[in-house]
């Protein structure tokens, strides 16, 4: 069963289409960046966002969350999530050059104010100049629905080949992921919640026998 918000709160396609400025709540270094004080509604429609903010206060918005997102995923590890993360890169940018890391950051929201980032640093080597990628998500993700952890997956992604976010960048956003916007929309209410009250919607998908300290460093 799919949740269907009201009509004001969820016209989405057609509210972000015409009026979302994505410069003002870019999401990421390249990057998902916050303010220090997050208003993760600040780029959509002020009725859009009032809207929001009253299913919180009336303690609405979690259960509408949870019917349309009941589960989340089991990529606990940061080998689970550079698994993940190439699969989708070898299906959509496999071109694009390689990731020497990708892994869960539990500093990365609170100290960088970030939800994920993806850097490239190059050296010089004997002749060559070679780069190196890495993409950090910020471990707030580790408790999500996997559709949340794919968006911010390739929104990172995006940044390889698009740095700045202009039509470009979410074409090739929505490219990878269609409903690109409705789950950044629908991600930004949840961080809202969050942020208002404190209680996450969802716990980790552990499997049996996982590991949860596992790495994937610059070998991968």
């Amino acid at each position: 069963m799919i949740c269907r918000f009201p009509a004001r709160f969820i016209a989405v396609r057609a509210a972000v289409s015409a009026r979302y400025n994505p410069a003002s709540t870019a999401l990421s270094t390249t990057t998902m960046r916050q303010k220090p004080a997050p208003d993760y509604l600040s780029g959509y429609p002020a009725a859009l966002a009032a809207e929001v903010r009253r299913l919180i206060e009336q303690d609405l918005l979690a259960d509408m969350l949870l019917r349309k997102y009941p589960l989340a995923h089991a990529v606990r590890t940061d080998t689970a999530l550079y698994d993940y993360v190439m699969e989708l890169k070898d299906e959509y940018l496999r071109n694009a050059g390689q990731l020497s890391k990708v892994m869960f950051d539990s500093k990365l929201h609170v100290i960088r104010q970030a939800l994920g980032t993806h850097t490239s640093i190059s050296r010089v080597q004997g002749q060559k100049l070679k780069s190196k990628r890495e993409i950090r998500i910020a471990a707030v993700f580790r408790e999500m629905p996997i559709a949340f952890l794919r968006m911010i997956v390739v929104h990172e992604l995006a940044h390889i080949r698009e740095r700045a976010h202009d039509k470009a960048f979410y074409q090739l956003c929505r490219h990878m992921e269609a409903d690109y916007h409705q789950l950044e929309f629908d991600l930004r209410a949840y961080l809202s919640h969050l942020d208002a009250t404190g209680r996450p919607l969802w716990s980790a998908a552990v499997l049996p026998g996982a590991r949860t300290d596992e790495k994937r460093g610059a070998s991968g």
